[in-house]
């Protein structure tokens, strides 16, 4: 339920919450209820990027995969193509932000970057519950916090999304690898289809000619 309090539009928020409180604690569960009244309403950066966490999750999916790959690289080389895939799903992101200011846009930047070097930062941006913008961290601008003593060494890894994340953004990809799959099959049936429409219709124009061809002959 909680979840859902995040995808509430945000002048919403406020008194979404407030009734989920008081439900929670007719409920008996006034633990529970006081935190839910203590949620703050998510910023207007921190809102557009839950919204897009629940329109556009492959793109945040995209995102927290690049995180990984910046995680996981061994060298300067793997490294920097880890960021220019971060660089390219941070763009996409923005790019699917509507009706907010360049001011909010650079927010909703600096949190997508941050979010690679938090683990919990990174899970409620996947979830779509964030409240606020963050600020990245270190050198995480760079290369999520590695250091690096040359060109292709890191000496230090910067912690890996919580699991509950990981299995998000993988279920995520295995969703999406299912709608490729369907999509190539829609494809291939409507080529078939249009395929045999054609052969109809090349077999009713015959058939008409031959309609033609006897009709004139009765007539003569």
């Amino acid at each position: 339920m909680v979840d859902d309090l995040y995808a509430v539009p945000l002048g919403q928020f406020i008194t979404r919450r407030d009734e989920l409180a008081r439900e929670l604690a007719a409920a008996g569960d006034a633990e529970e209820a006081k935190r839910v009244k203590g949620l703050r309403k998510p910023t207007v950066a921190a809102a557009e990027l839950n919204r897009l966490a629940r329109d556009e999750p492959q793109l945040v999916a995209e995102l927290a995969a690049a995180h990984q790959a910046m995680q996981s690289a061994g060298t300067g080389a793997e490294l920097r193509a880890g960021s220019d895939r971060r660089t390219t799903a941070i763009r996409a992101i923005l790019e699917a932000a509507t009706g907010v200011t360049d001011a909010v846009r650079q927010k909703m930047r600096s949190t997508l970057l941050a979010a690679g070097t938090d683990p919990d930062a990174e899970a409620a941006l996947v979830e779509g519950r964030l409240e606020r913008e963050l600020e990245p961290t270190g050198l995480s601008g760079f290369g999520m916090g590695v250091e690096f003593t040359d060109a292709s060494t890191p000496t230090e890894a910067p912690p890996r999304p919580s699991r509950r994340a990981q299995e998000r953004v993988d279920r995520w990809a295995a969703e999406a690898a299912a709608a490729d799959d369907e999509a190539r099959k829609l494809r291939q049936e409507a080529d078939r289809a249009e395929r045999l429409a054609a052969a109809a219709e090349q077999r009713a124009a015959k058939k008409r000619q031959a309609a033609d061809d006897a009709k004139r002959a009765v007539d003569a």
